[in-house]
């Protein structure tokens, strides 16, 4: 399908945009990893705008209407963020009882659409908000309607789409109606850690779940076919990403990577390698490459890689980067590693291509969340709630 067709479909099925740079869901606009955003400088990498601290957790940031959105959690309760973008003053916070332990605090990132900001916490508390005042809309125990919490809890954040909220929980997914929250459909179950994955002609569900990619009717929730992808510890954390090709899935410890071509009625393999294993950072397609983080967060072996995406061959390798997340704006890589140094790069199949570096987050913990860029503003967390906004302007 052209990426023309694509986009407008998208446009009537995902009604994201507030105005123009917005970033209001998890991966931005179109869910893919890829920004809009042209002529940002990458040499204001080392100017920081503002910095706050936003609670623990693993939420990214999400941006509309020149708002920010996040999660943290402060001594075992939620906190709901929003905040000016430009300053980072904080407009209003909605908070909740959240016991939270180990990997501590709320994983998944907020959707903001339509005035709405729909938020799952590590324990399964689906909420509805208003984005203007914290207002709660609706709330909803996704664990009361028979999924199971996952070893790792609850991690994919909800995918708006139509009139529904989309969650990876349970074998096959949930839907809730944005409405109300209340049920239109559900598996029991547990699923896996990513985030549910729109198909180009908004029809069907990707779901990498604990132990299977599956394809789901989005209207019924039925389960159309899967393919069993066991991995260690059940982490298949990295979103599936969709192509011209296929459907590609990775995951970690020792895994693999594959594409799979998708007929409406099965799944195909049309390639297999263990080129690009990535624990739980969702790989970014571009112009017919695949971008990703190979290996595992504390590794030393791991490095940042560019796949073929029609063969799966590796085009380069680059570890000096580190283990961490990505998106691409404007024909470059934004690659912020688990210690804190982000690095600007080309993102290029000619080979690896650095334009900048620098240590952006200190004493911030893990950082394994991925950047946001908006308005030419750039925004970093850490584990422990550290969250900066670098001037790209």
């Amino acid at each position: 399908m052209p990426r023309v067709y694509f986009l407008l479909c998208l446009a009537c099925l995902f009604p994201f945009a507030v105005s123009a740079g917005d970033w209001p869901v998890w991966r931005g606009p179109n869910a893919d990893g890829l920004s809009p955003e042209r002529g940002w400088k990458p040499s204001g990498i080392s100017k920081k705008l503002w910095e706050v601290n936003v609670g623990k957790g693993y939420s990214g940031i999400s941006v509309a209407g020149g708002r920010i959105y996040t999660m943290g959690n402060i001594k075992n309760q939620d906190h709901v963020f929003c905040l000016d973008a430009a300053t980072g003053k904080e407009l209003w916070v909605h908070k909740y009882a959240s016991k939270t332990s180990g990997f501590a605090g709320p994983r998944a990132t907020p959707s903001v659409v339509d005035g709405k900001v729909y938020t799952l916490s590590e324990n399964g508390l689906a909420y509805c908000l208003d984005a203007k005042t914290g207002e709660v809309k609706w709330k909803t125990d996704i664990t009361s309607l028979g999924p199971e919490n996952i070893s790792w809890k609850f991690s994919g954040s909800p995918l708006v789409v139509g009139k529904v909220v989309v969650l990876n929980a349970g074998a096959h997914g949930v839907a809730l109606d944005r409405g109300t929250g209340k049920k239109v459909w559900v598996s029991s179950g547990k699923g896996g850690y990513a985030t549910p994955v729109l198909s180009r002609d908004g029809k069907v569900l990707a779901l990498f779940s604990m132990d299977s990619l599956r394809m789901v009717d989005l209207g019924t929730g039925r389960e159309i076919t899967s393919v069993k992808w066991k991995t260690k510890y059940d982490v298949n954390a990295a979103d599936p990403v969709f192509s011209d090709v296929g459907i590609f899935i990775t995951s970690g410890y020792g895994k693999a990577g594959a594409m799979f071509v998708f007929n409406g009625s099965s799944l195909k393999e049309r390639w297999n390698n263990k080129n690009l294993k990535c624990q739980f950072s969702s790989p970014v397609l571009y112009k017919g490459h695949l971008y990703g983080a190979d290996g595992h967060t504390g590794k030393k072996d791991a490095a940042l890689v560019c796949l073929d995406a029609k063969n799966g061959k590796e085009k380069w390798r680059e570890s000096s980067v580190g283990f961490g997340s990505h998106i691409i704006a404007d024909g470059k890589i934004i690659h912020l590693n688990d210690r804190g140094v982000l690095t600007i790069c080309e993102a290029t199949p000619a080979g690896f291509k650095k334009i900048a570096s620098a240590r952006v987050l200190k004493g911030a913990g893990k950082c394994w969340t991925v950047p946001t860029l908006s308005g030419k503003l750039l925004y970093c967390r850490g584990a422990n709630g550290k969250l900066v906004c670098l001037d790209l302007r």
